[in-house]
């Protein structure tokens, strides 16, 4: 497993929301790379900063998702009907946090294909300190 991060210093020095990326990571670990179907699998954690946001990319090379699967974590918990005990059930749970939070255009962006792969965007205001805005 190879793991990277580019983070430059000024992201570096922005608060996030506890826990934000653990669900994103775990999820490539347990779903991207699952079955050893990737020979070489990596996770990529990068950041982008515009004048207002910061957006923190975590991109792997795992197996992917089809518009099906990306649609299924978005739905509420109740609306579920896999008794999957990793049902993606964080990755709704951090959306909905960053969204109470900081309100509706941040949160998580997802982007993937079958066989090429996953890249969760997560965006939040950058002038955010102590994961407030």
């Amino acid at each position: 497993m190879l793991f990277r991060s580019g983070l430059s210093p000024e992201a570096l020095q922005c608060r996030v929301l506890k826990f934000i990326l653990q669900p994103i990571v775990e999820n490539s670990l347990i779903h991207g790379f699952k079955d050893g179907a990737v020979k070489n699998p990596k996770i990529r954690i990068n950041a982008e900063l515009t004048d207002s946001d910061l957006s923190i990319l975590i991109s792997d090379n795992g197996k992917g998702m089809d518009a099906e699967q990306i649609h299924s974590w978005v739905q509420t918990p109740k609306d579920r009907e896999s008794g999957h005990r990793f049902s993606g059930i964080g990755l709704f749970h951090t959306h909905e946090r960053i969204r109470l939070h900081y309100g509706s255009p941040y949160g998580l962006f997802v982007c993937s294909s079958r066989e090429h792969g996953t890249i969760v965007r997560i965006r939040i205001p950058r002038g955010s300190k102590n994961g407030k805005k």
